[in-house]
């Protein structure tokens, strides 16, 4: 069973990047090539891996990294276009590439993405409330995407994952994980809180940025 499920894997990743340059998408970066190419096989490796989780807050944070990838991937790579339409048509900066730079979207996604999640899915155990702010702030990701939608009254680049996928996990997740975590639950709940006003201290600084 466990090759055609990876093999399958494989050949979704092989799909998505063929199709991300058939379509010539800019991805201001390499990294979100990696993310497209990883979240197949990251899905199927967290499948495989919940026979060995000991509790379901692991359960929770591990699978936020696969859809974090899905969702960095349907931003940047498939369809893409997350740079150009978060600071023109949000930010109405005039720049591409500006408030929110190639170099802060890699510190963002990749150093704040994927370190802090593997470092709260590494720890959830003795130290749930990392766990709990990387799910909150997933919410808070969530929010934005499906709230301009809504202003806008169109489809934006990460729309989809983030309203279906990470919004309810997001949300679920930090309940449970302040529920069932070991760690005291204040303790647990105060880590969430961190997460999601970090998202809304991202927003405020880049329209801080976005006016200057």
């Amino acid at each position: 069973m466990s090759v055609p499920k990876h093999a399958a894997a494989g050949a979704i990743s092989a799909g998505i990047v063929a199709g991300a340059l058939a379509r010539g998408s800019e991805t201001y970066g390499a990294w979100p090539w990696l993310a497209a190419a990883a979240a197949a096989p990251v899905t199927v490796a967290t499948w495989d891996l919940r026979e060995h989780l000991k509790d379901p807050c692991q359960a929770l944070i591990w699978g936020s990294l696969p859809v974090l990838l899905w969702h960095q991937t349907e931003e940047w790579v498939l369809p893409g276009g997350f740079l150009p339409w978060f600071n023109l048509t949000v930010w109405k900066s005039g720049r591409a590439e500006y408030p929110v730079t190639p170099q802060i979207a890699l510190r963002i996604n990749v150093l704040a993405g994927w370190g802090v999640t593997l470092l709260a899915a590494a720890t959830v155990r003795r130290f749930p409330a990392i766990a709990a702010g990387v799910l909150a702030n997933h919410a808070g990701n969530a929010l934005l995407h499906g709230g301009q939608a809504l202003v806008q009254r169109r489809y934006n680049p990460g729309l989809l994952s983030g309203v279906l996928a990470m919004g309810p996990l997001g949300a679920a997740g930090t309940a449970v994980i302040v529920l069932r975590g070991r760690s005291p639950r204040p303790l647990t709940a105060a880590g969430g809180a961190v997460g999601g006003l970090g998202a809304v201290a991202a927003f405020a600084t880049f329209r801080r940025r976005a006016r200057s």
